[in-house]
């Protein structure tokens, strides 16, 4: 069973990974925003339902993300040439 957003809250406070987390009205719905303790930035989703919206911004943050590396921007190669 999935947990809920109070559970998913509480288990961030205890593990402190709960920087910043907020959910408000959009005309789409609703926006929730995340930031976590151990990474930097934040993650942002959009519901017509506030727990679906606050759960999926915390979901993405919690995906592991890609690197962008300078070798793989032809700008910067040339630049570094």
């Amino acid at each position: 069973m999935p947990k809920s957003l109070e559970d998913t809250l509480h288990d961030l406070a205890k593990k402190g990974e709960l920087t910043y987390f907020s959910i408000v009205p959009s005309p789409g719905g609703f926006e929730a925003t995340y930031s976590p303790a151990s990474k930097f930035g934040h993650s942002w989703a959009e519901d017509v339902d506030p727990v679906k919206a606050g759960l999926a911004a915390i979901g993405e943050m919690q995906r592991p993300r890609k690197s962008a590396k300078l070798e793989d921007d032809p700008e910067v190669t040339e630049m570094l040439s």
